[in-house]
């Protein structure tokens, strides 16, 4: 049993490194299935600094409400970078500031 623990030792910088991979390769996976039940799209990217999101959706919440309502978010130098979100209680800002947050990540 030693000999095959030093063998594994000896191993392990590829090991570690398989095993990032396998991850990645999983998450990965993970979000393109998401992605084709869930009626996501691919990104267009420019080289403008804009952020531009037609109907956008909070994953999470709408998978946990009956009705959820797509927001349209515009962020650019000629529509402004900073926004000021107000609203009652309750009213979904912090959910549409995770939205958007959620979609540039994925």
């Amino acid at each position: 049993m030693t000999a095959l623990q030093c063998k594994v030792l000896e191993r392990s910088p590829c090991l570690y490194q398989a095993l990032e991979y396998c991850a990645q390769l999983d998450c990965l996976i993970a979000m393109a299935m998401a992605a084709r039940e869930h009626g996501y799209c691919r990104p267009a990217l420019s080289s403008e600094p804009r952020i531009r999101i037609k109907e956008g959706r909070h994953p999470l919440v709408e998978l946990c409400t009956g009705v959820f309502v797509s927001n349209p978010t515009l962020s650019s130098e000629t529509e402004g970078k900073v926004k000021i979100l107000t609203g009652p209680n309750s009213s979904g800002k912090s959910i549409y500031l995770k939205q958007v947050g959620l979609i540039v990540l994925m």
